[in-house]
């Protein structure tokens, strides 16, 4: 355990020296690219989520068991998947700081 934490340490060190001999263009772009990358990987399951319940809210009645139980496990995935998202984000943010 002690030797990942000291890879760890290791590897933001470097990280925070690549970072501090970039230029800020450079870094800007780095935050455009990171925001863009975000913004897709949450908009994936969300549009995942949104379109399973439009469809369960509009033709609920006309759709057979089985495919209503394939939305809600579509949903409860992406769902999973938000969360994922949420915890790793949150973890390497706390890792940094």
């Amino acid at each position: 355990r002690l030797m990942l934490q000291s890879q760890h340490l290791c590897s933001q060190r470097t990280s925070c020296v690549a970072l501090a001999s970039l230029k800020p263009s450079a870094i800007s772009q780095l935050k455009t690219d990171f925001v863009t990358q975000v913004n897709h990987e949450f908009r994936t399951p969300l549009t995942v989520i949104a379109t399973a319940t439009e469809l369960l809210k509009l033709y609920h009645s006309q759709i057979s068991d089985q495919k209503r139980q394939q939305y809600f496990q579509q949903i409860q995935e992406a769902i999973k998947q938000l969360i994922h998202l949420l915890e790793t984000a949150l973890t390497d943010i706390d890792a940094d700081l």
